[in-house]
């Protein structure tokens, strides 16, 4: 898992904001973290999207509309479920094997990285 999902479940959608506004003076709605974006705008994370993955790749079930972008936020689960090192694929294998919690990690990899990724979970299911 690691070397195919590293880096995927922490690609969050970042709302672009307008090129006159930066986040010091943008107050319309809550939102969790602001970044310079590369096309020279900040890109806040609203509330709304903080739990919900995004993918940047075409097979991607989850991209992000028009107005945004698929930024790194962090890892599900206060940092705990990534395929970032060994260490927490691991952890992801014994959720998996123990049925607790798997099935959003899937959803997750589903929407970040491609509908295949349900093809990891069934040799470690059955």
């Amino acid at each position: 898992g690691v070397q195919m999902f590293s880096g995927k479940l922490a690609n969050r959608c970042y709302t672009l904001l307008p090129a006159a506004t930066s986040c010091d003076n943008y107050s319309a709605q809550p939102y969790v973290n602001c970044v310079a974006h590369e096309s020279g705008v900040d890109a806040i994370l609203l509330s709304e999207n903080e739990d919900q993955a995004c993918g940047t790749s075409s097979m991607a079930s989850w991209k992000c509309s028009g107005d945004q972008a698929c930024l790194v936020y962090k890892n599900s689960n206060y940092g705990y479920t990534s395929f970032d090192n060994v260490w927490w694929s691991w952890l992801v294998i014994f959720q998996t094997i123990t049925l607790e919690t798997w099935v959003p990690i899937m959803y997750d990899l589903i929407d970040s990285v491609s509908p295949a990724s349900v093809i990891w979970f069934l040799p470690v299911l059955f």
